[in-house]
């Protein structure tokens, strides 16, 4: 085994995800390209791709709050479908089929290979407590979830808000959404392309990646359960 697979081997499992974050762009960068609000810009993005400007070295608290929770949510969510969830991680990262600078990690996939999930674990509060009243999701895990299903050729992709609090977790159904995913398509080929092979950093308000409300007036959402336990989602017949 060469030098570098024995260190990546002996890293903790969230640390070897971040160093292939930073070589390609990921789901959770999608949020900056399509310049939503209140999410970093794509100029920060750039500095983060590149190695620049201040880190932590370390996981972030909400970070770390969502890996010691995920275990639950992903059992609650396995009992709402009824099917064992597979052991197996090595289709959870998957590169995109024509762009090797596009990629993203699945949360779970089913043992049958049909249910696909992306697994938030969220405080008892603020955005999470809206998308419940609204029975909608936020517009950068929407983001997220599309850029997914771009990488995976997915049709649809569950989504699971997970909470253990006293507002309810939200489950239902992303579906592709063609429109929205040619936008994607088209800021990720720049963004790769022009910024980060030729070193030219985007502008603090880049219009290239400006941000498209029309773009999430219409979110591609069916089959919206909430509920406090698994049971609760069975009774909305979530399917």
């Amino acid at each position: 085994m060469c030098y570098l697979g024995s260190l990546m081997l002996n890293m903790p499992s969230w640390l070897v995800r971040e160093k292939k974050r930073m070589s390609r762009i990921g789901s959770s960068d999608i949020a900056s390209l399509l310049g939503i609000p209140n999410e970093r810009s794509s100029l920060s993005l750039y500095q983060n791709k590149k190695g620049l400007g201040s880190r932590s070295g370390g996981l972030h608290k909400y970070a770390r709050r969502g890996i010691e929770l995920e275990p639950v949510a992903l059992k609650m969510y396995a009992d709402i479908i009824k099917k064992p969830l597979t052991q197996d991680f090595s289709d959870l990262d998957v590169i995109h089929a024509h762009y090797d600078y596009m990629g993203c990690f699945l949360d779970w996939l089913s043992c049958c290979g049909q249910f696909c999930v992306e697994v938030k674990c969220l405080a008892d509060h603020g955005s999470h407590k809206r998308s419940v009243q609204t029975r909608s999701i936020q517009d950068r895990y929407y983001a997220q979830i599309q850029f997914q299903m771009f990488c995976t050729g997915r049709d649809y992709i569950h989504y699971f808000g997970f909470c253990e609090g006293k507002t309810p977790s939200i489950l239902c159904t992303v579906y592709r959404d063609k429109e929205f995913l040619n936008v994607v398509e088209e800021r990720c080929h720049i963004f790769w392309t022009q910024c980060i092979e030729l070193q030219t950093p985007p502008r603090t308000s880049d219009p290239r990646f400006q941000f498209l409300p029309e773009l999430f007036s219409n979110k591609r959402l069916a089959h919206i359960c909430i509920g406090n336990c698994a049971q609760d989602f069975v009774d909305q017949s979530f399917s």
